[in-house]
Protein backbone atom coordinates (compact mmCIF):
# COMPACT_ATOMS: atom_id res chain seq x y z
CA UNK A 1 0.00 0.00 0.00
CA UNK A 2 1.29 3.49 -1.08
CA UNK A 3 1.37 6.01 1.94
CA UNK A 4 -0.34 8.25 -0.30
CA UNK A 5 -3.27 6.18 -0.40
CA UNK A 6 -3.98 7.86 3.12
CA UNK A 7 -5.05 11.25 0.75
CA UNK A 8 -7.79 8.94 -0.91
CA UNK A 9 -9.46 7.45 1.93
CA UNK A 10 -8.28 8.39 5.13
CA UNK A 11 -10.95 6.85 7.85
CA UNK A 12 -9.95 3.20 6.25
CA UNK A 13 -6.39 3.77 5.06
CA UNK A 14 -5.15 5.79 7.96
CA UNK A 15 -5.71 2.44 10.55
CA UNK A 16 -4.19 0.16 7.86
CA UNK A 17 -0.62 2.79 7.13
CA UNK A 18 -0.52 2.63 11.12
CA UNK A 19 -0.50 -1.62 11.19
CA UNK A 20 1.55 -1.69 7.44
CA UNK A 21 4.56 1.16 8.35
CA UNK A 22 4.57 1.04 12.49
CA UNK A 23 6.72 3.76 14.13
CA UNK A 24 6.81 5.35 10.62
CA UNK A 25 3.49 6.62 10.40
CA UNK A 26 4.49 9.20 12.82
CA UNK A 27 7.02 10.43 10.10
CA UNK A 28 4.53 10.02 6.95
CA UNK A 29 2.05 12.55 9.26
CA UNK A 30 5.07 15.05 9.59
CA UNK A 31 5.52 15.52 6.38
CA UNK A 32 1.97 15.29 5.42
CA UNK A 33 1.33 17.92 7.67
CA UNK A 34 4.85 19.68 5.97
CA UNK A 35 3.59 18.86 2.54
CA UNK A 36 -0.07 20.59 3.36
CA UNK A 37 1.47 24.39 4.05
CA UNK A 38 4.41 24.49 1.57
CA UNK A 39 2.80 23.02 -1.53
CA UNK A 40 -0.16 25.12 -1.69
CA UNK A 41 -1.72 24.04 -5.01
CA UNK A 42 -2.43 20.41 -3.57
CA UNK A 43 -6.10 21.44 -1.90
CA UNK A 44 -6.56 17.28 -1.80
CA UNK A 45 -4.30 17.10 1.92
CA UNK A 46 -5.89 16.15 4.49
CA UNK A 47 -5.38 18.87 6.97
CA UNK A 48 -8.60 18.84 8.95
CA UNK A 49 -9.83 15.65 8.74
CA UNK A 50 -6.69 14.01 9.13
CA UNK A 51 -5.75 15.52 12.54
CA UNK A 52 -9.84 14.66 13.88
CA UNK A 53 -9.18 10.94 12.60
CA UNK A 54 -5.68 10.84 14.59
CA UNK A 55 -7.73 12.73 17.88
CA UNK A 56 -10.23 9.39 17.82
CA UNK A 57 -7.10 7.16 17.34
CA UNK A 58 -5.08 8.83 20.42
CA UNK A 59 -8.87 7.88 22.03
CA UNK A 60 -8.24 4.16 20.71
CA UNK A 61 -4.78 3.88 22.08
CA UNK A 62 -3.56 3.71 18.71
CA UNK A 63 -1.43 7.09 18.54
CA UNK A 64 0.41 8.38 21.18
CA UNK A 65 -0.32 12.05 21.69
CA UNK A 66 3.00 12.77 23.61
CA UNK A 67 4.42 11.96 20.45
CA UNK A 68 1.75 13.24 17.63
CA UNK A 69 0.86 16.68 19.61
CA UNK A 70 4.60 18.76 19.66
CA UNK A 71 5.56 16.21 16.44
CA UNK A 72 2.80 18.03 14.21
CA UNK A 73 3.08 21.02 15.92
CA UNK A 74 6.71 21.40 14.79
CA UNK A 75 5.53 20.26 11.07
CA UNK A 76 2.89 23.07 10.89
CA UNK A 77 5.46 25.66 12.39
CA UNK A 78 8.08 24.62 10.24
CA UNK A 79 5.94 24.62 6.99
CA UNK A 80 5.38 28.10 7.74
CA UNK A 81 8.90 29.34 8.38
CA UNK A 82 9.28 27.59 4.67
CA UNK A 83 6.13 29.25 3.09
CA UNK A 84 7.42 32.52 4.13
CA UNK A 85 11.10 32.35 2.83
CA UNK A 86 9.81 31.15 -0.34
CA UNK A 87 7.21 34.24 -0.21
CA UNK A 88 10.09 36.42 0.53
CA UNK A 89 12.51 35.66 -2.06
CA UNK A 90 10.03 34.23 -4.90
CA UNK A 91 6.72 35.39 -3.62
CA UNK A 92 5.83 37.91 -5.91
CA UNK A 93 7.19 35.62 -8.87
CA UNK A 94 4.76 32.91 -7.78
CA UNK A 95 1.27 35.19 -6.57
CA UNK A 96 1.91 37.70 -9.90
CA UNK A 97 3.32 35.67 -12.48
CA UNK A 98 0.76 32.66 -11.67
CA UNK A 99 -2.26 35.62 -11.74
CA UNK A 100 -3.30 35.00 -7.84
CA UNK A 101 -2.85 37.89 -7.01
CA UNK A 102 -2.32 41.26 -9.44
CA UNK A 103 0.04 44.02 -8.67
CA UNK A 104 -2.40 46.46 -7.81
CA UNK A 105 -3.64 44.63 -4.88
CA UNK A 106 -0.14 43.91 -3.59
CA UNK A 107 0.34 47.14 -1.41
CA UNK A 108 -3.08 46.48 -0.32
CA UNK A 109 -1.66 43.17 0.54
CA UNK A 110 1.58 44.57 2.75
CA UNK A 111 -0.92 46.99 4.17
CA UNK A 112 -3.20 44.28 5.75
CA UNK A 113 -0.40 42.14 6.90
CA UNK A 114 1.01 45.23 8.47
CA UNK A 115 -1.95 45.76 10.77
CA UNK A 116 -3.59 42.25 11.04
CA UNK A 117 -0.93 40.36 10.41
CA UNK A 118 -0.59 37.98 13.49
CA UNK A 119 -4.36 37.47 13.31
CA UNK A 120 -4.43 36.41 9.65
CA UNK A 121 -1.75 33.75 10.64
CA UNK A 122 -3.51 32.30 13.30
CA UNK A 123 -7.05 31.79 11.92
CA UNK A 124 -5.27 30.86 8.53
CA UNK A 125 -4.76 27.67 10.03
CA UNK A 126 -8.48 26.81 10.18
CA UNK A 127 -8.89 27.51 6.40
CA UNK A 128 -7.54 25.26 3.64
CA UNK A 129 -5.64 26.94 1.02
CA UNK A 130 -5.55 29.99 2.95
CA UNK A 131 -3.70 27.51 5.42
CA UNK A 132 -0.49 27.77 2.63
CA UNK A 133 -0.83 31.17 1.00
CA UNK A 134 -1.18 32.80 4.32
CA UNK A 135 2.89 32.86 5.45
CA UNK A 136 3.47 32.61 1.76
CA UNK A 137 2.18 36.33 1.55
CA UNK A 138 3.59 37.54 4.59
CA UNK A 139 6.49 36.63 3.24
CA UNK A 140 5.75 38.43 0.48
CA UNK A 141 5.16 41.56 2.11
CA UNK A 142 8.41 41.32 4.52
CA UNK A 143 6.31 40.76 7.73
CA UNK A 144 7.84 41.30 10.96
CA UNK A 145 9.40 38.21 11.17
CA UNK A 146 9.63 37.81 14.95
CA UNK A 147 6.10 38.41 15.20
CA UNK A 148 5.38 36.26 12.09
CA UNK A 149 7.00 33.04 14.05
CA UNK A 150 5.15 34.04 17.52
CA UNK A 151 2.25 33.96 15.94
CA UNK A 152 2.73 30.61 13.82
CA UNK A 153 3.48 28.52 16.88
CA UNK A 154 0.54 29.73 18.71
CA UNK A 155 -1.73 29.46 15.73
CA UNK A 156 0.31 25.96 15.08
CA UNK A 157 -0.18 24.65 18.77
CA UNK A 158 -3.89 25.90 18.75
CA UNK A 159 -4.72 24.14 15.49
CA UNK A 160 -3.27 20.93 16.30
CA UNK A 161 -4.52 20.50 19.75
CA UNK A 162 -8.05 22.03 18.90
CA UNK A 163 -8.54 19.05 16.23
CA UNK A 164 -7.30 16.22 17.92
CA UNK A 165 -8.88 16.93 21.12
CA UNK A 166 -12.04 17.06 19.02
CA UNK A 167 -11.72 14.25 17.29
CA UNK A 168 -10.39 12.23 20.69
CA UNK A 169 -13.81 13.13 22.43
CA UNK A 170 -16.29 12.77 19.57
CA UNK A 171 -14.42 10.22 18.07
CA UNK A 172 -14.60 8.17 21.23
CA UNK A 173 -18.58 8.26 21.36
CA UNK A 174 -19.84 5.04 19.63
CA UNK A 175 -22.50 6.91 17.41
CA UNK A 176 -19.66 9.10 16.09
CA UNK A 177 -17.68 6.26 15.35
CA UNK A 178 -20.63 4.73 12.91
CA UNK A 179 -20.95 8.32 11.45
CA UNK A 180 -17.31 9.94 11.64
CA UNK A 181 -16.67 10.80 8.28
CA UNK A 182 -19.80 12.79 8.31
CA UNK A 183 -18.92 14.03 11.78
CA UNK A 184 -15.46 15.13 10.55
CA UNK A 185 -17.09 17.50 7.86
CA UNK A 186 -19.58 18.72 10.02
CA UNK A 187 -17.30 19.70 12.52
CA UNK A 188 -14.16 21.03 10.16
CA UNK A 189 -17.37 23.23 8.81
CA UNK A 190 -18.20 24.81 11.97
CA UNK A 191 -14.76 26.11 13.05
CA UNK A 192 -13.53 27.04 9.97
CA UNK A 193 -16.77 29.02 9.49
CA UNK A 194 -16.77 30.31 13.71
CA UNK A 195 -13.01 31.22 12.74
CA UNK A 196 -13.99 33.17 9.43
CA UNK A 197 -16.40 35.17 11.37
CA UNK A 198 -14.60 36.16 14.29
CA UNK A 199 -11.87 37.10 11.83
CA UNK A 200 -14.35 39.27 9.92
CA UNK A 201 -16.24 41.11 12.95
CA UNK A 202 -12.52 42.17 14.33
CA UNK A 203 -11.49 43.44 10.73
CA UNK A 204 -14.38 45.67 11.18
CA UNK A 205 -14.16 46.56 14.67
CA UNK A 206 -10.48 47.99 13.07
Amino acid sequence: MSWLNIFLDINHQLANAVINYGSWIYGILFLIILAEIIIFFFPFLPGDSLLFFLGAFIAGGIMNPFILVPLLSLAAILGNIIAYIIGKYFGEYILIKWKIINKNDLEKTRLFFAKHGGKAIITSRFIPIIRSLAPLTAGLTKMNYTKFISYSVLGAIIWISLFLTAGYYFGSIQYEKDNLEAIVLIIVFLISSLIKTLFKKENKRN
